[in-house]
């Protein structure tokens, strides 16, 4: 089991995980890999070969000076890394899924069109 856990396998522990999930497989998107480790941090999901995150933003558990401060060093770093980081908060994903499908569906797309290892857009 912790071989799995440690492959960041698309495996969720939350309901917007799991919704998340559930939207991108109607999509026909590509499934993330799950709670894995990237560029020094634990992230909720991950496209490797588009070194796109994303991570989910929740009052609950993101919702203190504290973790606000956080979350965004964590994402400032890691797009210093070149990862795009998609935040993704649970009303948009419940009110609005096609806007969330469709961000996701973009940044994605641009990600493939880039040079592997190029700039940025």
């Amino acid at each position: 089991m912790a071989r799995v856990i440690g492959a960041g396998s698309v495996f969720a522990r939350s309901e917007a995980e799991r919704l998340l999930l559930e939207l991108l497989r109607r999509a026909g998107l590509p499934q993330p890999r799950m709670n894995t480790r990237v560029g020094g941090f634990e992230v909720d999901g991950l496209w490797d070969a588009e070194r796109t995150v994303v991570e989910f933003d929740s009052f609950t558990f993101h919702g203190d000076r504290i973790a606000v401060r956080r979350d965004r060093r964590k994402s400032a770093r890691l797009q210093a890394q070149g990862y795009d980081v998609v935040p993704v908060i649970w009303e948009d994903l419940t009110e609005h899924p096609e806007v969330v499908v469709g961000v996701i569906a973009s940044v994605l797309a641009v990600a493939r069109e880039r040079p592997r290892g190029g700039p940025r857009r």
